[in-house]
């Protein structure tokens, strides 16, 4: 699939991975715990608005390990990125779970957006986006 302005995406893309990029604490502790508490599938998965190139990258560089079993969504494999909800019910299908079974942690407005029109719950945690904003985003409880 084509996407508009690859270009600047990977220009960017590469500019946040000199940055470094850091896992939220408690969040690789969070991962294991659900791999470890999991019997049919790794438990979890990353959506994300990212590119399969890029994804790769920084969950290696935030300590976060994605085995071959883990399914990753990123924008290369949906025809619609967030807000619309068809990252986060991919994800869910990619683990054969029913959405309204899942927690989506985002941290961006179109994340939040998507996370809730696909059916989980949603938590919001205001890593990159004020408290106020991502309120606001989320649309009818």
């Amino acid at each position: 699939m084509w996407m508009p302005c690859q270009g600047e995406a990977d220009r960017f893309e590469q500019e946040v991975l000199k940055g470094g990029v850091v896992a939220l604490p408690g969040a690789i502790d969070l991962l294991n715990q659900i791999r470890e508490s999991s019997s049919t599938n790794p438990g979890w998965t990353i959506v994300t608005s990212a590119t399969n190139v890029y994804t790769p990258q920084t969950l290696s560089q935030a300590g976060i390990q994605v085995s071959p079993f883990t399914p990753v969504t990123t924008a290369n494999d949906v025809t619609h990125g967030k807000p619309h909800p068809a990252p986060f019910l991919t994800g869910a299908e990619s683990l054969n779970v029913d959405p309204t079974k899942c927690l989506a942690i985002e941290d961006a407005v179109n994340g939040v957006i998507s996370g809730k029109a696909s059916g989980p719950r949603t938590l919001a945690p205001s890593t990159t986006t004020p408290c106020e904003v991502l309120a606001a985003s989320r649309g009818p409880s």
